[in-house]
């Protein structure tokens, strides 16, 4: 059964998921991400690419 469950698998989502991993808060197998994309960052990666801006950027 999962603990809990992210909805979207976005930056928020993907931060939140490895931040609650890496605490110990939940392992792989207590934790579900959920996106209407078949990949984590997909939409990210796409407006990435159009931009051609490989690596998130941080001012």
């Amino acid at each position: 059964m999962k603990k809990m469950i992210i909805v979207g698998g976005g930056i928020q989502g993907c931060t939140l998921a490895i931040h609650l991993l890496k605490m110990k808060k939940l392992d792989n197998h207590e934790l579900l991400i959920i996106d209407k994309n078949n990949k984590p960052l997909n939409n990210w990666r796409e407006c990435t690419d159009l931009i051609s801006m490989p690596f998130l950027r941080s001012p």
